[in-house]
């Protein structure tokens, strides 16, 4: 497999574009996912009683975890996509 796209890169500089369009696609589709997923955490951690020492602290926790590593996956998500940009 990976000798097939080595041959298929090496072609031609419009066949690099192509496949560099397409993970650029990707990567923002992906992007866009993890934002939506970002959203609904942050909604559902401020829809929670801080107040209250439940089980529902639990779920805050972890939705504030799913959060954190939203941001984090956004920000790497963001560079690569940047450098992938500006390298053709």
């Amino acid at each position: 497999m990976k000798q097939l796209f080595r041959s298929f890169l090496a072609a031609k500089r419009n066949r690099r574009r192509l496949v560099l369009q397409l993970a650029l696609r990707l990567l923002r589709f992906v992007r866009d996912i993890e934002f939506d997923e970002m959203e609904r955490f942050e909604r559902l951690i401020c829809a929670f009683d801080t107040d209250s020492y439940t089980d529902s602290q639990l779920r805050f926790i972890n939705a504030e975890d799913e959060w954190s590593a939203s941001e984090h996956a956004l920000g790497f998500l963001d560079s690569a996509i940047d450098d992938l940009f500006f390298a053709y």
